[in-house]
């Protein structure tokens, strides 16, 4: 263990062993922490540490007690067809009595070997001085701090935002007022996706399922110019493994009439997160270029179908940017401006540093940094009901429409949400259900008070 100055704690690399104290260190601060098995996959199995040979992360210790942690997270990526090494960072949290100490932590990130550029995608107030500290750059010209929302189910949409108004006992009227939604956002084309096509294919893919097909699809996707995150078989497959996702993470796959393979998005369940609106994440999108308009509704048709049938009211696609987020973009969402986020990133290798000055080059989606991998819970989840048909005067279709997809259920059957057609509705519902629409989507934050100087997303 290295010497620290005086009044600094001593920064190591972080082991296998550190598990326990880490926990107890995001249990002081309020964050979610990982279980043993979650703690392995997450900081030691990832594919791109161990090809790179690459430290998990930094430890802070004081009097043999773990201080202070940030996670590293090594990623590989193709720039303009070209292998590039990445790392992003993790779980910067630092104990308020060590705060003087935090800017070890990004130090020794920054300098890391083998890594073309580093970076960090949920940088908050408190730790962007430090970013600026080591020369990181913010980038957030290319619509990186845009926020994406479809609705999945009326019915939970609405039961939510009357719960957060104390209004839990008016939802009674959901039998109107989830149809006359549904029908205001099919008229308004907002947040609801346009058309799917009918000859496109949904699949729900496990990890079991990438191969040699999946392959060939990433190379093609990562072959396009801009940079480009590593999506092959083996990394996706490492992705689903989270031990502390369980079912709340899923992959789905689009493909052609014809069979080809040309698109997939990652959804998460994010609801147990202490979210105001139960809700899932688009945590990745990336397809083909020239991939048809109904055809990628088709996919995020799917996805929506899925939260539905989890009783999500909503799905939110944030940290996009580059051809993914052109490509949600065009398809109906409701947007708002994400505030305070910023994708700092410091790039070392000359060769490729006036390149990714060019913040269109860089086609972003949520798994580029680490709001995929931070949020967990292995604690039991309260159920929810899927979300299901709302009776109506003169219809019977359900409340959430979403595009036909079957998806297994935990019992293995296999269930699918129909499109159910438009209504009338007036302009003053219209004006009204707008304006619940328009509310910014919630950001993520780190649930802790007391980070110090330093303080990203929780592990």
């Amino acid at each position: 263990m290295a010497n620290p100055a005086p009044g600094l704690a001593a920064i190591r690399p972080a082991s296998a062993e550190d598990h326990a104290g880490v926990q107890a260190l995001f249990a002081r601060h309020g964050w979610p922490v990982r279980s043993r098995h979650g703690w392995d996959w997450a900081l030691l199995h990832n594919p791109a540490r161990e090809a790179l040979g690459a430290v998990a992360g930094w430890v802070l210790e004081s009097e043999g007690q773990i201080v202070g942690f940030l996670g590293n997270i090594p990623q590989a990526y193709r720039l303009d067809g070209q292998p590039v090494w990445a790392a992003t960072c993790t779980s910067y949290l630092v104990d308020a009595a060590h705060r003087a100490s935090s800017v070890q932590l990004m130090r020794a990130f920054a300098a890391q070997q083998g890594v073309a550029f580093v970076h960090s995608g949920t940088a908050n107030a408190h730790s962007a001085p430090v970013y600026q500290l080591y020369k990181f750059k913010p980038l957030v010209a290319h619509g990186f701090n845009q926020a994406l929302r479809w609705v999945a189910c009326d019915a939970a949409f609405i039961t939510a935002g009357l719960a957060r108004k104390g209004l839990g006992a008016a939802a009674g009227v959901l039998h109107l007022a989830a149809p006359l939604m549904r029908a205001v956002r099919h008229g308004l084309q907002w947040a609801t996706p346009p058309m799917a096509s009918e000859t496109a294919k949904v699949e729900l893919l496990s990890a079991e399922q990438l191969g040699e097909e999946w392959d060939a699809w990433a190379n093609a996707q990562a072959a396009q110019p801009g940079l480009w995150l590593d999506r092959s078989a083996r990394t996706m497959a490492w992705r689903l493994g989270d031990p502390d996702q369980a079912d709340r993470m899923v992959l789905l796959a689009l493909r052609q009439a014809s069979g080809k393979l040309v698109g997939m998005c990652m959804v998460r369940d994010v609801a147990a997160d202490a979210q105001p609106v139960p809700k899932a994440e688009l945590m990745d999108w990336a397809v083909l270029p020239g991939t048809p308009r109904a055809e990628r509704a088709a996919l995020l048709s799917g996805a929506l179908a899925w939260a539905a049938q989890r009783g999500l009211a909503v799905l939110d696609a944030k940290r996009h940017a580059g051809q993914p987020l052109a490509g949600l973009s065009d398809l109906n969402p409701a947007s708002a401006a994400l505030p305070g986020a910023a994708n700092w990133a410091l790039v070392r290798d000359a060769r490729w540093r006036i390149r990714l000055s060019d913040t269109a080059a860089w086609h972003m989606a949520g798994a580029d940094g680490d709001d995929w991998f931070n949020t967990h819970q292995h604690q039991e989840r309260p159920g929810r009901p899927a979300c299901a048909a709302t009776p109506q005067a003169s219809s019977e279709a359900p409340s959430c429409a979403t595009n036909s997809l079957a998806v297994p259920t935990a019992e293995g059957s296999n269930r699918s949400m129909s499109t159910s057609a438009p209504q009338a509705a007036s302009t003053a519902a219209t004006r009204s259900i707008s304006a619940m629409l328009s509310s910014n989507p919630p950001s993520k934050t780190s649930g802790s008070a007391a980070m110090g100087s330093a303080g990203d997303t929780a592990a």
